[in-house]
């Protein structure tokens, strides 16, 4: 797992509402979490699912956050 990845996940379990960490950053707004590497929201986690994009930016390093958000929240 992306160590970016791994502190917005412990802001969200923690119960914080927003956190930064280089380009990635966690906001959780009406209780549906987001969770963004650059300004795309690539997770969003909330009423029970989680949704994953890429933006359309089909990049490695895209696609490495994605797949560390999956392997915490699948």
């Amino acid at each position: 797992m992306l160590a970016s990845v791994e502190k917005m996940i412990l802001a969200y379990k923690h119960g914080k509402t927003h956190a930064k960490a280089g380009n990635h950053r966690f906001e959780l707004v009406g209780g549906v979490a987001r969770f963004y590497y650059h300004d795309t929201a690539i997770c969003v986690v909330g009423d029970g699912t989680t949704k994953y994009t890429n933006g359309g930016w089909n990049t490695p390093s895209t696609t490495r956050a994605i797949n560390s958000y999956k392997e915490y929240f699948c």
